[in-house]
């Protein structure tokens, strides 16, 4: 198994497997969904809208 850098203040939790076959997982350090690549293990993150 290899872990994916979510990157600097990140805070990963509830890491499911998608229906494409990625890893998304909740990001709160970042405020963020995150997506992480089954293949190249490259972690895609998408940031929440402010309040």
């Amino acid at each position: 198994m290899r872990i994916a850098n979510f990157g600097q203040g990140a805070a990963p939790h509830g890491v499911i497997r998608g229906p494409d076959g990625a890893a998304w997982s909740t990001e709160g350090g970042q405020n963020a969904v995150a997506r992480g690549g089954s293949a190249d293990h490259r972690v895609t993150p998408w940031c929440v809208p402010g309040e």
